[in-house]
């Protein structure tokens, strides 16, 4: 793992419990888990990027943490990203938030980054051209390359030689959260996606966000389902109640369904078929008086997979896990949960009848005491049907989800 400073050389980073270091070789036993932190020292700020060669089977994900004195915690999950895409695709809305962007050329040639921007309905906005040598990233503001202020829709970052990795962030208040930003090439086998936990009133408020990245017009289903499979009513902002809406896409355009906090809570599960080509995904907010807000990103996750991985960190943090049987058969979910060293600590047997969800703390559920005071990740396992897993983690006031892959 190698960390690297915006102008491409070598950044040294104070790693806990390991020191000063620029790279560092992780060793992992079989079925291990590691954590690397970078402190917040009280000290100048540093950034860069990070580059990891990641063998077959060994997942990764990042998270910040923004301590500011006075006011709570706030944190955001912050997903690995290609270093060998040409085009990268971010949703962003600008009217109530503000979009941060890094972008990254990880080859050793200059590349020429074109960031092209559209409105809800495709229309371009405008475009701006970015040379980075080999090596380098930039980040900024993205309103202030391009003209997105008071604007929703998608951005499209793309390079004819060399390649582009993007990561988004959006600040609205004192909360923010990452953004997904989907790569390509590559088109997902499976057009079936779920969010496995969609929770709307009581302090809650959900955010659905879908773009259109191809030059036809797209149609296509999002069902509301309540944790028995039963449909679920959802008073969608600027739209009747409903448990199913068709998402009509411009080429290029993007739609936002929203479920407010203005209702008493209700939760359930988000089924939707999207065509390839089309990217989508959500944004949880918690509202409570007398703090800031907070907010996570949700990335949907495939109804078609079998096992489901989850890094988690119990030992200052809450894992919370909402897992689905998106299938039209009963499904025994057999969840095992392993410690840092690999060392296999609890398993629990979890019985969902046809598309029923289950949302719980991880520790809670029967066999699974051990993971409390432990890091290392739990295998979410079906023999038959399909299962699909989110994972939130909770430290104080602040929370963010936790990449979960699917295979």
């Amino acid at each position: 793992m190698n960390f690297i400073a915006d102008d491409g050389t070598p950044l040294n980073v104070p790693l806990v419990g390991i020191g000063t270091v620029s790279s560092q070789t992780i060793n992992l036993n079989p079925r291990s888990t590691i954590i690397l932190e970078a402190f917040n020292g009280g000290g100048a700020t540093g950034q860069g990027w990070v580059e990891a060669s990641l063998p077959t089977g060994v997942v990764g994900y990042a998270v910040f943490r923004q301590v500011v004195a006075g006011r709570a915690d706030q944190e955001a999950v912050v997903p690995l990203t290609p270093e060998s895409s040409q085009t990268a695709d971010l949703i962003y809305d600008d009217i109530h938030f503000t979009t941060a962007i890094a972008f990254l050329n990880p080859s050793n040639q200059s590349a020429t980054v074109l960031i092209s921007v559209y409105a809800p309905d495709g229309s371009p906005l405008g475009s701006t051209q970015i040379v980075l040598p080999p090596r380098s990233k930039q980040s900024a503001v993205l309103r202030n390359l391009v003209a997105v202020a008071g604007n929703r829709g998608r951005a499209v970052f793309s390079v004819s030689n060399g390649a582009v990795s993007v990561l988004g962030l959006r600040f609205g208040g004192e909360a923010f959260t990452s953004i997904p930003v989907s790569h390509r090439p590559g088109t997902p086998n499976t057009t079936a996606f779920a969010l496995p936990q969609f929770v709307f009133g009581g302090a809650w408020y959900t955010g659905l966000y879908f773009s259109n990245t191809t030059n036809a017009a797209v149609s296509f289903p999002v069902n509301f389902v309540g944790d028995t499979g039963a449909p679920l009513t959802v008073p969608l902002l600027g739209a009747a109640a409903v448990s199913s809406k068709i998402v009509d896409l411009a080429p290029g355009g993007t739609a936002i369904l929203e479920a407010p906090n203005t209702v008493n809570q209700s939760q359930g599960w988000v089924d939707a078929t999207l065509p390839p080509g089309v990217a989508g995904y959500a944004v949880f907010r918690q509202s409570v008086q007398g703090r800031a807000d907070q907010e996570a990103v949700v990335p949907l996750t495939s109804e078609s997979n079998q096992i489901a991985d989850l890094v988690y960190d119990d030992t200052q943090f809450t894992t919370g896990v909402a897992f689905l049987n998106p299938s039209d058969q009963t499904a025994t979910v057999t969840i095992t949960a392993y410690a840092a060293s690999g060392a296999q600590i609890g398993t629990s047997q979890v019985l969902l009848a046809p598309h029923f969800k289950q949302s719980a703390v991880l520790k809670n559920l029967a066999g699974l005491g051990a993971i409390a005071g432990n890091r290392g990740w739990a295998s979410f396992a079906v023999s038959n049907g399909a299962v699909s897993v989110l994972g939130l983690r909770f430290g104080g006031e602040a929370f963010t989800s936790i990449p979960v892959p699917h295979r």
